[in-house]
């Protein structure tokens, strides 16, 4: 059994204005995927201190994020902002965004409940980028979202120059009555840069017009057809809401593509599909995913997706060494598989919370990853108690002690 205990002195709140600070001191000698993954890609082991700060007003919004100490009494060697931007809102449909952050599309989901977003998760840190966001009011009950944005690689003992990454995506989205019908196409790109095994790659502006327009590149004699110049995948993201008056129901399905095969669902219906039920059970959230990434490389060279890992960008769908989309698709080796994933939480009375999740691998003999959550609110102080699974058959004790500052 391993003991963690948690200390928050969280969020001084004016109005418009949080801060939180908070202390956990983790584990060294536990295997346990659900303190490896979605935890924004913090090398857990040790202590760790973090500083949250946010304020917004009508025009404008300030969020930050910093984190000391990974490891194991080492406060100093490890101290980065993870999220940290400006957000300007030029009117009340349009904002640019700039500094280190996450997404701004796939607004449904539920980072708190669910595995991952199979593009952009809260798995690895946040990226260094800059975006514009709009959303245009079509008709009355018919609306367009879009942006596009510019991100940041570092540079690595791969890349010697770090590369780009290309983003944009537009969600068309439907009211009627109570229920809104979304489709969103998500495109993202990694190009430029230089890496030890290939070299220096096409930088320039006609290169990024290019990647703009996923256009394909010289083909090379050993290559069968011409391959899109830099490494391009995205999703099909396709959502139904419905709320009545407490009660919400999400059902979702990303179809991620790596190329136009999987753009036209050559790879079938790969991806994640979910389901979300808020207050369907009094005061609870109950959501339900499937993941599947069995549908690569069925028909190659044609259909030859090999899902985040690419042959001139080796660290693949990764920042940081850290899968940047669902964490259970690996960025350095072709592992198809079908995951099913649950995850709820309730209060179950007055000031007492009940959390679970739960994560199969279900096309091989797997062991259930569970994780266990109970809370009690007393005014200023919340304790909570986590149980997580590891890999070994044993598991450990997560105690936290929360405490707001008024």
């Amino acid at each position: 059994m391993v003991l963690v205990i948690s200390f928050f002195l969280c969020q001084v709140e004016a109005q418009e204005k949080k801060t939180a600070f908070k202390i956990k001191n983790y584990p060294d000698n536990i295997d346990s995927w659900w303190l490896q993954n979605n935890n924004f890609g913090k090398n857990v082991g040790g202590h760790s201190l973090d500083f949250i700060f946010s304020y917004s007003n009508s025009f404008l919004d300030i969020n930050a994020s910093l984190t000391s100490g990974n490891k194991r009494n080492d406060f100093s060697n490890s101290i980065y902002f993870n999220e940290v931007f400006i957000k300007y809102h030029i009117n009340k449909n349009t904002f640019i965004k700039f500094g280190k952050y996450y997404r701004d599309f796939s607004q449904y989901l539920n980072d708190n409940l669910s595995s991952g977003s199979i593009l952009i998760s809260n798995n690895a840190q946040a990226m260094p980028k800059i975006g514009l966001f709009s959303k245009k009011i079509v008709k009355e009950r018919f609306y367009l979202k879009y942006g596009i944005s510019n991100a940041f690689f570092e540079e690595s003992e791969i890349y010697l120059i770090a590369p780009q990454l290309h983003e944009k995506f537009i969600y068309a989205e439907v009211k009627n009555n109570n229920w809104i019908y979304g489709l969103g196409f998500v495109h993202e790109a990694i190009w430029g840069g230089e890496t030890i095994q290939d070299g220096k790659q096409p930088s320039k502006f006609s290169d990024f017009l290019k990647v703009f327009i996923a256009a394909d590149d010289d083909r090379e004699i050993h290559q069968p057809h011409a391959n899109a110049l830099g490494n391009h995948l995205g999703i099909w993201d396709f959502y139904l809401i419905k709320e009545n008056n407490s009660k919400k129901l999400k059902i979702y399905y990303q179809h991620f593509f790596e190329d136009t095969s999987g753009l036209r669902f050559a790879n079938r219906y790969d991806g994640i599909w979910g389901i979300e039920f808020q207050n369907y059970i009094p005061k609870t959230n109950l959501l339900v995913e499937y993941l599947d990434t069995s549908n690569q490389d069925i028909n190659p060279p044609y259909v030859d997706d090999a899902y985040y890992n690419h042959y001139i960008y080796e660290e693949g769908w990764s920042y940081k060494n850290s899968t940047l989309g669902n964490p259970f698709i690996s960025s350095n080796r072709v592992d198809p598989k079908k995951v099913l994933y649950l995850a709820a939480r309730s209060k179950i009375k007055d000031k007492h919370f009940f959390g679970v999740k739960l994560a199969k691998q279900i096309d091989i003999p797997d062991e259930i990853k569970y994780k266990l959550e109970y809370l009690i609110s007393l005014n200023r102080v919340d304790l909570n108690v986590e149980l997580v699974s590891s890999e070994n058959k044993n598991y450990g004790l997560v105690a936290g002690l929360n405490y707001y500052l008024k």
